[in-house]
């Protein structure tokens, strides 16, 4: 998704313009560090949900340190910063995020923003740092003994720590940042050892649409002054997420939006025994993280607003098996014996179909990627059959079909399966 600007992006892109113009006074001495651009020299080996993984414990909380790897190397991983602390509500903290995962990182330093950057590429050596979860949120920290565990837990790392281990790459670049959708608040998991979604979702920048806030204790504002305090927002269906909010934040006093409208933040998460229903939490880097509030984007997967094949395959790698309308272009038909689509050969490009009992749609008319196309079951005896298949409507090649179906891989690649092939489950372009 399109990265979220925030009012801290022009700040952020006037600093780096700053960067890189030539100074107009000859007398002036420009900072080093304008001088060129950073290139960090540390060469990453592993992908941050790789190594969340491999220290990954059910247990909370627990600290331990990132060793090596069984042939020596160190772990070296680069991520963008998606997160800011310029409107104090990101306390001593900051984000970064892969095309994998997303990875909190504690710092004991105010002002992060001003080292760490929305956009700014880092590089990270984290053989010699420490890894844990505090209150269920998998970190980098330092190890803290906490008597009422009987464990470590992460708190802040000292800056020198951090700084011996990472390294810039480039100028930031906040458009590049991937604002992740959260698309029904309902699959976020209660349970507390679904290590695999924690590890995924945990930390991110998401953007929720279509959702409310539900005034706690009568409290029409986002928070109290020097407390931290939590509303609700809801979706459609009521289903509920934490908003947390620091009562030292710049924004604490603002008035809940009324109405329905969009959100984006941080994914975080606070485990507690008394509520363990209630963990996930989301964090607003600033109140412009409160957009379209009486003007909602409505979700997409509707008929009026089908999921275009792009967004179809991007929801079924992330596990999301949704149920729904998907839009695309008719490219071709299963290849005749083909029991496992394993790639490009197994499909019948073009409009001369051996078999009617499938059609492959694609994100664009000339699509021969499998990684940009969903194949479709046509249900024998069917309307979607009769009217869809290509060994007897060859004119059809090209054309765009919509229809309604569940996200789920099929044959061994991406599909749309329980179609039930009445009238009123598809609509073919004319």
């Amino acid at each position: 998704m399109k990265a979220y600007i925030s009012l801290i992006a022009p700040v952020l892109a006037a600093l780096s313009a700053a960067a890189v113009l030539p100074a107009c006074q000859d007398d002036i001495d420009e900072p080093a560090f304008l001088d060129e651009v950073p290139v960090a020299t540390l060469k990453p080996n592993a992908t941050i949900l790789e190594v969340k993984e491999k220290f990954w414990q059910d247990v909370t909380p627990y600290c331990s340190a990132i060793g090596t790897k069984d042939n020596g190397e160190h772990y070296i991983v680069k991520g963008r910063v998606i997160s800011s602390d310029y409107s104090g509500n990101i306390f001593k903290s900051f984000y970064i995020q892969d095309e994998t995962a997303a990875l909190p990182i504690s710092v004991s330093q105010y002002n992060l923003y001003l080292e760490y950057r929305v956009g700014q590429e880092v590089v990270i050596d984290l053989t010699g740092l420490y890894m844990g979860r505090y209150s269920g949120l998998e970190q980098l920290g330092y190890p803290q003994w906490k008597a009422s565990a009987d464990a470590y837990e992460p708190t802040f790392m000292q800056p020198a720590f951090l700084s011996g281990h990472i390294q810039r790459n480039g100028y930031p670049e906040p458009e590049k940042v991937d604002t992740l959708l959260i698309r029904d608040l309902s699959k976020l998991p209660t349970n507390a050892t679904d290590g695999a979604y924690m590890r995924k979702w945990q930390g991110q920048i998401v953007r929720i649409n279509n959702v409310k806030f539900n005034p706690q204790d009568g409290l029409d504002v986002l928070g109290i002054y020097q407390e931290n305090v939590n509303q609700q927002i809801a979706d459609a269906n009521n289903n509920t997420l934490t908003v947390r909010t620091s009562g030292y934040s710049n924004f604490w006093n603002h008035k809940l939006p009324e109405g329905f409208g969009d959100v984006v933040g941080i994914l975080g998460y606070y485990y507690d025994s008394s509520a363990p229903t209630d963990s996930w939490q989301l964090t607003l880097i600033d109140e412009y993280g409160l957009m379209n509030f009486g003007n909602p984007t409505m979700p997409e997967g509707t008929k009026d607003r089908p999921w275009s094949v792009a967004t179809a395959v991007q929801m079924e790698n992330l596990g999301e098996n949704e149920t729904g309308w998907v839009q695309g272009y008719i490219v071709g038909t299963i290849a005749s014996e083909v029991e496992n689509i394993t790639s490009a050969n197994d499909i019948e490009w073009g409009a001369n179909a051996t078999l009617a009992a499938s059609v492959v749609i694609g994100q664009t008319r000339d699509t021969r990627d499998l990684n940009q196309c969903l194949v479709i079951s046509l249900p024998q005896n069917s309307a979607i059959r009769d009217q869809v298949a290509l060994l007897n409507h060859p004119e059809n090649l090209g054309k765009k079909l919509t229809l309604l179906g569940r996200l789920q891989k099929y044959m061994g690649t991406y599909g749309v399966v329980d179609n039930a092939g009445t009238a009123d489950t598809f609509v073919l372009e004319q």
